[in-house]
């Protein structure tokens, strides 16, 4: 199972298997704070590093999924994503989101309702660039365009497929959508 508690988004500046970086942590009630993030890497392995906000450190340490499950060196596919997937939004709001082959996108969630596109990215790498445009009221963010990332990677039991996407508006808001299938 995975739990959400937040986003973290920014942009940092990676040498040499050390990772520094300031960023915004979107909280899923809505809040954000300014960060900043110091790790040390081993491409393909391991991060583990620090995230100071409002004067505390917090450590992570985190691993990298077997290649059985994700292989971030092989181009995404989109047509491993299309079709309909219900999930949770990062305040837990129950979503559904439809991917049609050709990357355009539509959902709606609590009356709210979004459309835009996913498309593998150029790198030839394992994940996709998400462009969402949110309906008006009651949207939290009307008839604004938000941008991110997705993945897409096989869970443990090597049938059921999850998929992860995050996207932002600046650091203004965030959100994350998690799907199973």
């Amino acid at each position: 199972m995975l739990l959400l508690f937040g986003l973290i988004s920014g942009q940092g500046t990676s040498v040499s298997g050390s990772y520094t970086a300031s960023v915004t942590d979107f909280f899923y009630t809505g809040a954000t704070n300014s960060a900043s993030l110091t790790a040390s890497y081993v491409p393909g392995s391991s991060l583990n590093g620090t995230l100071t906000e409002n004067g505390t450190n917090i450590t992570f340490t985190g691993t990298s999924l077997p290649a059985s499950s994700f292989n971030y060196n092989t181009p995404a596919s989109l047509s491993a994503i299309s079709g309909t997937w219900t999930g949770t939004l990062l305040d837990g709001m129950t979503t559904t989101v439809t991917i049609n082959s050709n990357g355009t996108v539509s959902g709606s969630s609590s009356g709210c309702s979004f459309s835009g596109t996913v498309a593998a990215d150029s790198s030839n790498k394992n994940f996709f660039d998400v462009s969402l445009t949110f309906g008006g009221s009651p949207c939290a963010l009307p008839n604004q365009t938000v941008s991110g990332v997705g993945v897409e990677y096989l869970l443990s039991d090597g049938v059921t497929h999850q998929l992860v996407a995050a996207v932002t508006s600046g650091s203004s808001a965030g959100t994350v959508f998690v799907a199973t299938r």
